[in-house]
C-alpha cells in the first residue's frame, strides 16, 4: 500500500504545476466575467421597454395594438403631434429607444383586409445585446 501511495503522490505532483494552476484560474475568472455580463443583460431584458407612439389613426385597431404592446411590457408614451419629423425629434429628445408611427386609415384597412404599413424607428444608444435584440423583437411583434 505504501508503494501505491508513493506513486499516487508522485503523479499528483507531476500533474499539478504552474501551467495547470494558471489555466484553471484564468478559466474561473473568465467564466465569472461572462456570468456578470449575462446577469446585467438579463436585468436589462426584464425591465419594461419604453416606446414612443404617433397614432395618426386613433381607431379601435390602433388602440388594440397599443394595448397589446402594454401587455407585453412595453411602456407606451403617446406623442401629441401630427408631424412625423417632429415625432422623431421628440422621441430622440426623450431618449426613447423606439418610435411607432401608426398611419391614418389603419383601422379601415384592417377591416377591409388590406395590408397597411406601420413605420418603426429604432434609436440604438449602445451596442449591447439587449438593445439589438429588442429592436428585432419590436419589429417582429408588429
Amino acid at each position: 500500500m505504501k508503494k501505491f501511495s508513493n506513486l499516487l503522490i508522485k503523479e499528483i505532483r507531476e500533474l499539478i504545476n504552474k501551467q495547470l494552476i494558471f489555466s484553471l484560474l484564468f478559466t474561473f475568472i473568465l467564466f465569472y466575467f461572462i456570468g456578470q455580463v449575462a446577469r446585467t443583460e438579463a436585468k436589462k431584458a426584464e425591465a419594461a421597454r419604453r416606446v414612443a407612439v404617433l397614432d395618426l389613426d386613433r381607431s379601435a385597431v390602433s388602440r388594440g395594438l397599443l394595448d397589446n404592446l402594454r401587455l407585453i411590457r412595453f411602456q407606451v408614451e403617446e406623442l401629441e403631434t401630427q408631424d412625423k419629423e417632429e415625432a422623431i425629434i421628440r422621441a430622440q429628445e426623450k431618449k426613447l429607444p423606439f418610435l411607432l408611427i401608426i398611419p391614418p386609415g389603419l383601422g379601415e384597412g384592417v377591416e377591409k383586409l388590406e395590408t397597411e404599413e406601420i413605420e418603426t424607428y429604432s434609436f440604438l444608444r449602445s451596442f449591447s445585446m439587449s438593445e439589438a435584440r429588442y429592436s428585432d423583437v419590436f419589429r417582429v411583434i408588429l
